[in-house]
């Protein structure tokens, strides 16, 4: 259970949270996070910076509420090589505080755990709609991949890499 609270003249972030994890037969989990979060914008500037790190490392978003939803189906096949393969399933939905839609995506992939701590990782962004200044985007699909190894003790590598359409933020003002 997690519960945040931070109250300060013009500015107030709560959170409240909950997670789960349930054993259930021999190698199945049943586990799930449930979390609420009420964030004003801090309009003191004296307060904090504007590129203020809280106490975890998170750099807090205001101004929207969002709703995400992950399932993970995790198989482990005792092998000498592929220690779990994992299917998942990403979902967010994203608006102002306004109720303004601001995003839909769905996500899809697949992860590989393998001996030496590698790990590769494919999805594909199936579904994706984003509000940008008031223009709706539609179909901005994506190809992403990640492989990530420590083959021996302080050595590791990482590649990453995604393909597909993308939508230019330019967060100046158009004159």
């Amino acid at each position: 259970m997690l519960w945040l609270s931070r109250n300060f003249k013009e500015a107030y972030n709560y959170v409240n949270g909950l997670d789960w994890n349930f054993k259930f037969w021999k190698n199945w989990y049943f586990q799930g996070e449930l979390f609420l979060s009420n964030t004003k914008e801090i309009n003191d500037s004296s307060l904090f910076k504007s590129t203020y790190q809280t106490y975890n490392g998170m750099i807090p978003e205001v101004i929207e509420r969002t709703t995400n939803m992950k399932h993970t189906c995790t198989f482990l096949p005792n092998k000498k090589i592929i220690q779990t393969i994992s299917l998942y399933d990403v979902s967010s939905i994203i608006y102002n505080y306004d109720g303004v839609f601001k995003e839909l995506l769905i996500q899809l992939g697949f992860q590989i755990y393998m001996i030496g701590l590698t790990r590769f990782n494919l999805s594909y962004l199936a579904f994706n709609r984003e509000r940008f200044r008031n223009v709706l985007f539609s179909g901005i699909n994506r190809l992403e991949f990640n492989i990530s190894s420590t083959p021996i003790k302080g050595v590791s590598f990482s590649v990453n890499g995604e393909g597909g359409k993308f939508i230019y933020l330019d967060l100046r003002k158009v004159e």
